[in-house]
């Protein structure tokens, strides 16, 4: 299922994914500001059968209406807030 989403008009974008173990959903949101995040698409279910996969965020280009396309990442950053496993 593609997504489509409002244009960024700033020089970055911020990409969040919020993770709800007790209700199996995640969310995806972006920010242009850093402090103000909006949902991008609906909520994902997490498969109860699956989740050692864990999650994977990534950044890619994909095009479902012809056979090119281009995307172009400068800089790539993950922080982890979640629970710390040891």
């Amino acid at each position: 299922m593609a997504v489509s989403g409002p244009k960024v008009k700033s020089g970055y974008v911020l990409l969040k994914i919020v993770i709800d173990l007790n209700t199996n959903n995640t969310t995806l949101q972006y920010s242009s500001n850093g402090k103000t995040f909006t949902q991008l698409g609906k909520n994902c279910e997490l498969s109860g059968s699956n989740y050692w996969k864990g999650i994977r965020p990534a950044l890619f280009s994909y095009n479902v209406n012809n056979d090119e396309g281009i995307a172009m990442f400068n800089w790539f950053h993950y922080d982890n807030d979640g629970p710390v496993i040891k």
